[in-house]
């Protein structure tokens, strides 16, 4: 379909009006990084999953200034997207792909015309994430960087990836209030809890990898430290002498694993390297998890130990109750984000929680003062995601 540049009032407003959805680049001449994502956006609209879904036009704010003060346009590049005439999203540069599958793919809660909480369907975003995966054509687009297209791929976690999982959760312990540990855990715990999950649990455990030639990693550390592996489709590693390094992560944890009646619901983590953000990786990883947890195969193995009578004395062994009718686990229906919320962070600690709501997380409640690090008091926000009707 391509862009259409648009000339006038009349022009924009025909074609908010008369088309389902619309996406506008508002942009000027003189400004730099508009000139760097022009063909980024150029080669978004020509892609299978838009151009036949979504109208991209473009809005020099030169030309078109009384469309840009009626919109409130207060920085370059901006983005802004329209479903039935009516503004649903506004981004900046480094989420554009957010926005398009957000448009595409998402769809209202309840019918709702309430164009904050759009929907994603999981199953159309994970589709789309992987073939454009798969095609290579992922790629950074904050125009300060100069970048080259990445081969990104999610995958399983394996064992070979906990150090460079480790890694990244060390930093955002030691230098962050996002995560309420104050002191790394052992590898060997990582290691445990990716077992536990995977293997013990039955729940997804992810991974967002690079294969990459370098000696060192972006963000300093030796890769022979870190030591990413290649691996085969089973896992295993490979001989080849491309590294796979580790971007992001997240998984589904039980929430209050120990009670079976909470054994549909289940917590999400999910991690990005810093070196690594404004990259669309998170957004990528949260839908591949969403995914895999409302694949009709994915079934929470949560249990219960009790006792049971041993023998014919007052013998007892311990007895493990696995959820499901026969004990094969239960479909997951909610997906809890459990966040800290900085008050010396980005928009005063609500950024991510912002960030989560627009991928359709609800905020279910809020603690106060319930933590204490790097000298000051947190707050805890708990956010609900419910899974769509199978």
């Amino acid at each position: 379909m391509g862009v259409t540049d648009i000339e006038t009032t009349g022009e924009f407003d025909k074609i908010i009006s008369q088309n389902n959805k619309v996406i506008v680049f508002f942009w000027a001449t003189w400004d730099g990084p508009c000139r760097s994502i022009g063909p980024v956006f150029e080669k978004y609209s020509d892609e299978d999953e838009f151009e036949d879904n979504i109208k991209f036009i473009k809005a020099d704010i030169d030309i078109l200034k009384d469309v840009a003060e009626r919109l409130g346009i207060r920085a370059l590049p901006t983005f802004i997207s329209f479903k039935d005439g009516q503004k649903v999203n506004e981004i900046d540069v480094n989420q554009i792909l957010d926005l398009l599958v957000v448009l595409v793919f998402g769809s209202l809660p309840g019918g709702a015309h309430n164009h904050g909480a759009a929907r994603l369907d999981p199953g159309a975003v994970a589709a789309y994430v992987t073939k454009n995966i798969a095609n290579n054509t992922r790629q950074q687009v904050n125009p300060d960087i100069n970048y080259t297209t990445m081969a990104v791929k999610i995958r399983s976690a394996t064992l070979a990836d906990v150090p460079q999982i480790y890694a990244i959760n060390a930093h955002y312990i030691r230098n962050t209030s996002l995560t309420f540990l104050q002191n790394p855990p052992p590898k060997a715990v990582f290691a445990a809890k990716l077992d536990e999950i995977s293997n013990v649990r039955g729940l997804p455990y992810l991974v967002a990898v690079e294969s990459r030639t370098s000696n060192t990693t972006d963000h300093g550390t030796s890769a022979q430290d870190l030591k990413p592996i290649n691996h085969d489709q089973h896992g295993s590693s490979t001989e080849n002498p491309q590294e796979e390094v580790v971007l992001g992560y997240s998984y589904l944890s039980p929430f209050r694993g120990h009670m079976l009646s909470y054994a549909p619901t289940v917590e999400l983590s999910l991690f990005i390297h810093p070196d690594h953000q404004s990259r669309s990786l998170g957004t990528q990883l949260l839908a591949a998890v969403v995914a895999k947890a409302q694949d009709s195969n994915t079934r929470h193995c949560a249990r219960e130990v009790t006792e049971r009578p041993c023998g014919d004395g007052e013998d007892v062994e311990l007895h493990d109750v696995l959820a499901g009718d026969d004990g094969e686990g239960v479909k997951i229906r909610n997906i809890l984000a459990v966040m800290a919320i900085d008050p010396d962070g980005k928009d005063g600690g609500e950024a991510l929680m912002a960030w989560y709501k627009k991928r359709g997380f609800i905020q279910r409640g809020r603690m106060e003062h319930i933590g204490f690090k790097k000298g000051r008091w947190l707050d805890t926000v708990y956010l609900q995601y419910t899974l769509l009707d199978q």
